[in-house]
């Protein structure tokens, strides 16, 4: 392209390679230029060496990230053969057992494909805007439906069970920070898992176990938001007990309860502004 050019206070930039981010053409026209390079070399490889030109099906791109499965590192060294020099491409896997593609972190585990779901913003140094906050121009119920929307994508991208509690613990966090109420989260994702029911059946759980598990986990997260607001030990714990004495008969048992804050609290430093022993904090709120 000749004609990408952008402003920088008075000065007049052209780009010369690449196309403007951001721009509504830019996906199908980085689409067509990859697939102008791909097409070219496997319409002659199949030709010249069709056994090397099958051992690139497992090959697949969505835009500018491509995966290669089983492939004998074949694309690894052909890729250069492909695309033209000045285009770079970085891997973003470790090794061969574990890689992350578009929103997903693919993993093999004793020769099994395992999956979860894969957020790269998750890794930045600092604070990203996600999801709405209750106090925001817009109904509480489309507030409350998109965390439980969240939550079924969130099952439908992964495929253990700890997995997709580790992950919407992540989410409950957030949202709880944002302003839900335990018992409206609890409310709406009781009905999207009764209307999913069949994306769920893989954990091999009960609808009413999953709900329970998630609702446990939510107030968890409740606990830890009243311990980042209030530095004073005495009053978290006051704060936390009445909590607990409001659910305890909502269908969660303390004891499960217990497990899930032990578990929760063990990967995050809300705790820390105290100076005590985790186990300690949560004996004294149980």
């Amino acid at each position: 392209m000749n004609n990408a050019y952008f402003q920088v206070n008075n000065q007049v930039f052209q780009q010369v390679i690449g196309i403007p981010m951001g721009s509504d053409p830019a996906p199908f026209i980085a689409n067509l230029f990859l697939y102008f390079y791909e097409s070219k070399f496997l319409d002659k490889l199949k030709k010249e060496d069709l056994h090397r030109a099958r051992r690139l099906r497992h090959v697949f791109r969505f835009i500018d990230d491509l995966i290669a499965l089983n492939d004998n590192n074949e694309f690894a060294a052909s890729y250069k053969e492909i695309y033209p020099e000045e285009m770079e491409l970085k891997p973003e896997n470790v090794d061969h057992s574990s890689s992350s593609y578009l929103d997903l972190q693919i993993d093999v585990d004793d020769k099994q494909f395992d999956f979860k779901l894969f957020d790269k913003r998750d890794a930045f140094p600092f604070s990203v805007v996600r999801m709405p906050h209750l106090q925001s121009n817009m109904p509480s119920k489309m507030f409350y439906s998109t965390i439980s929307a969240e939550i079924l994508r969130i099952c439908r991208a992964t495929f253990k069970y700890s997995n997709f509690l580790l992950s919407c613990e992540k989410l409950l966090i957030r949202m709880i920070k944002q302003g839900a109420k335990p018992l409206g989260i609890k409310n709406v994702v009781c009905k999207m898992i009764r209307r999913h029911s069949s994306d769920f059946e893989k954990f091999l759980k009960s609808a009413e176990s999953i709900t329970l598990d998630l609702f446990n986990s939510t107030i968890s997260c409740e606990i830890l938001r009243i311990s980042e607001q209030n530095s004073d030990y005495s009053k978290f714990v006051l704060l936390s007990k009445k909590v607990l004495r409001q659910v305890a008969n909502k269908g969660s048992t303390l004891i499960s309860i217990k497990r899930s804050l032990e578990r929760i609290s063990s990967s995050t430093t809300y705790f820390e502004q105290y100076h005590k022993d985790s186990e300690v904090i949560i004996s004294d709120l149980f």
